[in-house]
């Protein structure tokens, strides 16, 4: 599972820091209502395909806009 770090811990996260005490605090969950969901194109799941236009979002045609369809 990814792990999503806030902006402001990116340097915290990052840094080497002590080994004895590593940043596991910042191992919580992210906050749902930060997030967005929105369909991509299937070949997201290739990693064979490294393109920014990946992300963008993607309404397939003839397919009901259904997120359920998903999980």
């Amino acid at each position: 599972m990814p792990l999503m770090i806030p902006q402001r811990d990116y340097r915290r996260w990052l840094e080497p820091g002590d080994p004895q005490r590593p940043p596991v605090d910042l191992l919580r969950p992210y906050d749902a209502d930060l997030m967005k969901i929105w369909r991509v194109k299937r070949e997201v799941g290739n990693v064979r395909n490294n393109r920014p236009d990946l992300i963008d979002p993607f309404d397939p045609p003839n397919e009901p806009n259904d997120l359920s369809i998903l999980f």
